[in-house]
């Protein structure tokens, strides 16, 4: 996960550049401008394939200046960068789980010069291709911190595991929502640490998930927060962050927005949390819920009859969709 952060990090320490300390004028481009989400979905999904600024302004109708000043606003990063750091994000997966050569992995990941493609590496992820998938090797693939606080780790040491469970979280959320402009404020931040009887320090170390929040956002990123203390925690992990966000309404049924984001946080689960079993309840009434569940490739497991209350205090059915680990997980 430390090289992964390197990435997100990237991401978020343009997302500082483009907001904190910076005056915006009135007639900038509105966050969430339809051509700049749709030319980020076509790199998201095209990014192996030769793409040049010129190519695609063509084929949106748009000129390459105008591009070019719309994507920085709107992504916080340049045309080439966002491209870049998706094809070595597709990269570091390819040295991971692949026997390719790094020739063929350039190439597969989208990168037409291999020494252009050695270079843009080691600026994201600080190591040479090859090193990155020798340490991955010598590490092997769970590199996950397993430990109590007080006994185990520092109170330090903690504050950077929060830190990092911070920097997952935003990953998920600049997946799921296509940018972080998108969040309002961050709402709740809620920690669970792994710790010994007499350790008494937990609100610093849930410290390392706040402080970041603060570092991106600003005044958007103060929040209410709770944490507790468990003597235990699931594969012993030193610490759970769960975090609630208010996110800009938009206006786009229909899109697969909801499905994205299912898949999104799935793929956080499975990866990072090794989840084997995952579950999306939602009320029997509503069709739309059920058939995000069923697209997002979920089987209807049962009803539960008289489960909860709704926003009117009745009791309602609800529906029980899962998935566990095997061919089902993408």
């Amino acid at each position: 996960l430390l090289l992964r952060h390197r990435s997100v990090e990237l991401l978020l320490f343009a997302y500082r550049n483009k907001h904190l300390g910076t005056v915006h004028s009135t007639d900038s481009e509105p966050v969430l401008h339809p051509k700049a989400q749709a030319v980020v979905r076509h790199l998201n999904e095209n990014y192996h394939q030769s793409l040049a600024l010129p190519e695609v302004a063509a084929m949106f109708r748009i000129s390459p200046h105008y591009l070019s000043r719309l994507f920085k606003q709107t992504t916080g990063f340049t045309f080439s960068d966002y491209l870049n750091l998706l094809r070595v994000k597709e990269a570091q997966r390819l040295l991971r789980e692949s026997e390719d050569s790094i020739t063929e992995i350039a190439l597969q990941a989208g990168f037409s010069n291999f020494s252009h493609f050695g270079k843009m590496f080691k600026r994201t992820v600080q190591v040479s291709p090859r090193t990155y998938r020798q340490e991955y090797r010598e590490a092997g693939p769970d590199t996950q911190e397993r430990g109590k606080l007080g006994e185990d780790f520092t109170t330090e040491q903690g504050y950077d595991f929060a830190r990092n469970a911070a920097i997952e979280v935003l990953a998920v959320v600049q997946e799921v929502l296509g940018s972080l402009d998108r969040v309002k404020r961050v709402v709740k931040v809620q920690g669970f640490i792994n710790a010994t009887a007499s350790f008494q320090e937990h609100h610093k170390v849930l410290n390392g998930c706040s402080d970041l929040m603060l570092d991106v956002f600003g005044e958007q990123g103060v929040h209410a927060r709770s944490v507790f203390g468990a003597v235990s925690v699931r594969d012993n992990l030193p610490l759970i962050i769960d975090s609630i966000f208010q996110v800009e309404e938009t206006s786009r049924a229909g899109e697969g927005l909801m499905t994205e984001a299912v898949r999104g946080i799935e793929q956080f689960a499975i990866n990072c949390l090794k989840a084997n079993r995952l579950e999306i309840r939602c009320d029997a009434r509503n069709v739309r819920s059920a058939k995000v569940a069923e697209r997002a490739g979920y089987t209807l497991e049962g009803v539960l009859r008289k489960m909860r209350r709704d926003s009117t205090g009745e009791l309602v059915d609800m529906m029980v969709f899962a998935k566990v680990r095997g061919d089902e997980f993408e």
